[in-house]
């Protein structure tokens, strides 16, 4: 492998990258050179990333991303390794209804057992967020 191909993979996720990205931007009714303003980048420069031949770097990915109005994350959701526990998390979170990844979020970082106002849940009260406690590595308050 010479220093500029890519393997298989790598070039089968810049193809899918790509295609999220014209998909994204025709969802948006915007035209390649228009993109490519908002963005700043060329319309030549789309025409190869959409095609999966051009390399974003993480700037430039972040750079599209705002111009289309979309996060990072959903631009790279479900790329990486199958395995992976929170790629797996993010793709459910990403596919739930915005209303219900909303109240997912106001969940996040809760302790269990405490309702929305952050006082002890009452006996056999089960929250709108479905018991859902802290995530991993997030502090507690009070802590």
């Amino acid at each position: 492998m010479t220093k500029t191909s890519l393997p298989q993979d790598g070039h089968a996720l810049l193809t899918e990258l790509g295609r999220r990205l014209r998909d994204l931007r025709q969802r948006r009714g915007l035209t390649q050179k228009a993109l490519g303003e908002r963005a700043g980048v060329s319309p030549r420069f789309l025409v190869q990333v959409e095609g999966g031949e051009g390399n974003l770097s993480v700037l430039r990915l972040m750079e599209l991303a705002e111009a289309l109005g979309v996060s990072l994350t959903q631009l790279v959701v479900g790329l990486g390794p199958g395995d992976d526990p929170d790629d797996q998390l993010a793709a459910r979170a990403l596919a739930l209804p915005p209303e219900e990844r909303a109240a997912l979020l106001s969940t996040l970082g809760r302790p269990a057992g405490e309702d929305r106002l952050g006082r002890p849940a009452r006996r056999g009260q089960v929250h709108r967020g479905g018991g859902l406690g802290r995530a991993p590595g997030l502090p507690v308050r009070g802590a």
